[in-house]
């Protein structure tokens, strides 16, 4: 069903696995997140989902600026640098706290966001840069799959690296700090997609944004 045979074309093999782990920290995203905010911060679910919306904001926001960014920079330094970027702010999710101005959490997220997405994107579009057009469907296949797989593997993680801590130090149910290392094993994965997007070729015809 997967034809693995796609991985040895440089561009698509980079961007699966360096897509694949930047996604586990987008698939515990929107499970840590609002579990955080209802249940560490004892707000209600309506207003955990207006807060969780800036990540959606911070990507619909990407979406105007991307074709400069990748024209200026290219796209193995895109991907190299904004994974760093984007990871550092989705690790600042670690260091929320009821105290911290409201402002300036949607700030960190619409960030977040914003970042995360261009990753996405830049990956996207490198990955069927070098598939000839016969076998474009068996990569869409491919990718999809491994996007899926990667979301869920962000939850599975995060929910048990969650549920660990809450046993290894005795807490009746989840506490503020369970979360944060939580979001620290997540995001510390994706920390991780960097060098493997440096693998990019300079002189690859696909490294610039045409």
């Amino acid at each position: 069903i997967l034809d693995f045979k796609l991985m040895r074309i440089p561009t698509f093999g980079l961007s699966v696995l360096g897509g694949s782990l930047t996604r586990i920290t987008a698939g515990a995203l929107p499970f840590l997140l609002p579990l955080m905010l209802q249940v560490g911060f004892g707000v209600s679910a309506a207003r955990s989902g207006v807060i969780t919306f800036s990540v959606a904001a911070g990507s619909l926001l990407m979406k105007m600026v991307a074709p400069p960014i990748l024209r200026r920079f290219g796209f193995r330094n895109t991907l190299m640098w904004n994974s760093l970027i984007a990871t550092f702010f989705l690790a600042i999710c670690a260091a929320f706290r009821p105290g911290w101005p409201m402002f300036w959490i949607n700030a960190v997220l619409l960030a977040g966001g914003f970042f995360q997405s261009l990753q996405f994107t830049a990956l996207n579009t490198v990955a069927y840069a070098d598939i000839p057009q016969a076998r474009m469907s068996a990569a869409t296949s491919f990718y999809s799959t491994f996007q899926q797989l990667t979301l869920s593997l962000g939850i599975c993680i995060s929910s048990a690296v969650l549920t660990l801590t809450i046993f290894l130090f005795g807490h009746s149910g989840p506490q503020l700090s369970d979360f944060s290392i939580a979001f620290l094993v997540v995001t510390a994965i994706s920390f991780t997609a960097s060098p493997i997007c440096a693998r990019i070729s300079l002189a690859s015809p696909h490294s610039r944004f045409p």
